[in-house]
């Protein structure tokens, strides 16, 4: 913006909110605030007020965001998943571990159809061959990868398997396998996993919609604010020139941030905060939007 006068001076890049994400339109207002001309107007002033209190209540919204979100990732859901997980993989190793006595250096001894360590060592091959159906018909070949899923494709996958057993009679054969009680916790614990998948889908986002709120608010009042500062301009007064681009200065520091970082030929869709496809809480900076006020 150098050698700016009245006569080449363009008021369009301090109008124009860059479209950043909410963290980022936070960081551009303090510095818009900061940079507040000292003897300035009780319009600028007044502006400046509303913002500082947009910002503040912005900042105790992302504040309570990331406490739930700490919460839903190392709280309960977190806890009681990983609980869950343990059991079912506890299942899955237990009719794996009846492979043992598949191994072929117990053929000898398995042989032996007199000896009572050869009549147990053959029982527990007959058990191995139930068991390798058995984990086949439940688990297929996607292993465990299903407990890396959300919570609500584990919570439907594991309800399928239950039923499966259920449906299929398999209750028995897998109880002898892995043990009743552990069959038994399967099942009990898939009610309250279902619950609490339930109570996630009801809750809702939170704070998101909120969040974008704000995050429009932010944009809208800082339009508001600089068209104050502009007010300022006083072809009287040339040094009001040199007032309004420092205090502005911000606006055009960030969009050439947002120049530089952008690969040649991308083009920006967005021309206002309504069409802007942008989340506010996890989207990249993406153009401009107009919102005077």
């Amino acid at each position: 913006m150098d050698n700016v006068t009245f006569e080449n001076f363009d008021p369009a890049p301090y109008q124009r909110v860059p479209i950043v994400n909410l963290r980022s339109t936070i960081v551009l207002t303090k510095a818009l605030l900061d940079g507040k001309p000292i003897e300035a107007p009780p319009a600028v002033h007044k502006r400046a007020d509303r913002l500082h209190e947009a910002v503040g209540v912005a900042e105790n919204e992302l504040t309570d965001r990331l406490r739930e979100q700490v919460a839903a990732i190392y709280g309960v859901p977190f806890e009681f998943d990983g609980g869950s997980d343990g059991l079912w993989t506890m299942c899955f190793r237990r009719l794996e571990l009846h492979a043992a006595y598949e191994h072929t250096g117990l053929d000898p001894l398995i042989a032996q159809t007199e000896m009572p360590l050869g009549i147990s060592l053959a029982h527990g091959r007959k058990l191995a061959e139930r068991a390798r159906v058995l984990h086949q018909r439940l688990f297929g070949g996607r292993g465990l990868t299903f407990l890396r899923g959300t919570y609500r494709d584990q919570c439907e996958l594991t309800g399928s398997i239950l039923r499966l057993i259920k449906e299929d009679n398999l209750t028995e054969e897998l109880s002898e396998l892995v043990g009743a009680p552990l069959v038994e916790q399967l099942f009990g614990m898939q009610e309250h996993y279902e619950n609490m998948v339930i109570d996630q889908l009801k809750a809702g986002p939170a704070s998101a919609q909120s969040l974008r709120d704000l995050w429009r608010r932010l944009i809208r009042l800082i339009g508001q604010y600089n068209n104050a500062v502009l007010d300022m301009l006083d072809e009287d007064e040339p040094e009001s020139l040199q007032i309004v681009t420092t205090a502005l200065r911000p606006m055009v520091t960030l969009r050439e941030l947002l120049a530089a970082s952008r690969p040649k030929g991308a083009e920006s869709t967005a021309t206002n905060a309504d069409n802007a496809q942008v989340d506010p809480i996890i989207d990249g900076d993406v153009g401009d939007v107009n919102e005077e006020g």
